[in-house]
């Protein structure tokens, strides 16, 4: 009898245990259920998809800078941050449009941005210039043409630029025939193309708001994270 009553009083010791195990879980849970509001929700949510979009972009912006010349070296790569003054360019060879469709109607098109050719030590990069630089670049343009093919004094046009390195196979792979094009008629063949190797792309990239961008995520989710710690233990 003694046996079967200490047997008896310690199932019942293990299952209160069991029951308080689990309602210490649940009573956990319910507290940062209690600590979460729609509010900090839509924040958490905003924050995590800003930090997404915008942590490669952040990444890139603080890697060390590539000059243009560094570009006419072939010693930039895919993900590369570029900065400075664009020494030499080539006409462009693809443009850019953008129009408006609504009510059944479509505003003419508009050309948005160029891309032009940027000569280098035996190898050719492109650049993605938009319209309202397009005088700056048309300038030098005149000027590399007239110091290449004229023998004419070294460009002197100022083209400040800044962006990122892009694959122009994996991101704009419409643009590598045109690309291929425009070399063949200076006089490249097809082998001597293939051996520049993945052609490159680089596209204008305004980190200071990228920056900016990458800030907002991570400040909306550390305060999140702070306002459910906050209540949680206020829950507590």
């Amino acid at each position: 009898m003694l046996k079967k009553f200490l047997s008896m009083f310690s199932n019942n010791l293990a299952g209160l245990a069991d029951k308080n195990k689990n309602y210490k879980q649940v009573n956990i849970m319910g507290r940062l259920i209690s600590s979460f509001s729609k509010a900090k929700l839509i924040c958490l949510v905003l924050g995590l998809y800003i930090l997404y979009m915008s942590t490669g972009e952040m990444i890139t912006s603080i890697k060390p800078i590539k000059s243009f010349e560094d570009v006419a070296n072939g010693e930039v790569k895919p993900g590369d941050r570029v900065s400075g003054n664009v020494i030499y360019a080539l006409d462009y060879f693809a443009a850019e449009q953008t129009w408006k469709e609504g009510n059944g109607s479509r505003t003419p098109k508009k050309d948005s941005s160029y891309y032009y050719l940027i000569p280098g030590n035996d190898s050719f990069a492109a650049l993605q210039v938009f319209v309202r630089d397009s005088d700056a670049m048309r300038a030098l343009v005149d000027e590399t043409y007239a110091y290449m093919f004229e023998n004419g004094p070294e460009p002197t046009a100022e083209m400040p630029f800044t962006g990122k390195a892009v694959k122009m196979e994996s991101e704009y792979a419409e643009l590598v025939k045109y690309f291929k094009e425009e070399i063949t008629a200076y006089g490249y063949s097809e082998q001597e193309i293939a051996a520049m190797g993945d052609p490159i792309l680089i596209i204008p990239r305004a980190f200071g708001a990228v920056r900016i961008m990458f800030g907002i995520g991570l400040v909306l989710v550390l305060l999140v994270v702070l306002l459910v710690v906050r209540d949680y233990r206020r829950f507590a």
